[in-house]
């Protein structure tokens, strides 16, 4: 089971759940970059040392999804991106499918040293 969770609220209730999940999902739907990724921090903080006991997916929708994406690979974190995500590649053009959203998220790895 993959518990997603959307606010340092949601964290606080997965960590009174007993039921084992193999992969947590931060989900980070503010449609602004900064406030998406404050949110994904406070979410990380809230989980403390869980985030080390489950593999931890962060994700966004929107506009900011390559900022988010950015961030959990600097992490290390896992990172999902797919046309249900966004339409738009990192410099703003429409991308052509999921294929390019995914090269471009693998070069996100790439350029950080970490692998996507």
């Amino acid at each position: 089971m993959e518990a997603g969770l959307w606010t340092p609220a949601a964290v606080a209730a997965y960590q009174a759940w007993r039921v084992p999940c193999v992969r947590l999902l931060l989900e980070c739907m503010e449609p602004e970059e900064e406030a998406a990724l404050a949110n994904a921090h406070a979410m990380l903080a809230a989980l403390g040392g869980a985030a080390q006991s489950v593999p931890v997916l962060l994700h966004a929708e929107g506009p900011a999804v390559w900022a988010v994406l950015r961030e959990a690979v600097q992490l290390a974190l896992h990172v999902r991106v797919g046309l249900e995500d966004t339409r738009m590649m990192p410099d703003g053009t429409m991308a052509s499918g999921n294929r390019a959203l995914v090269e471009a998220a693998v070069t996100f790895g790439a350029t950080s040293g970490s692998a996507v």
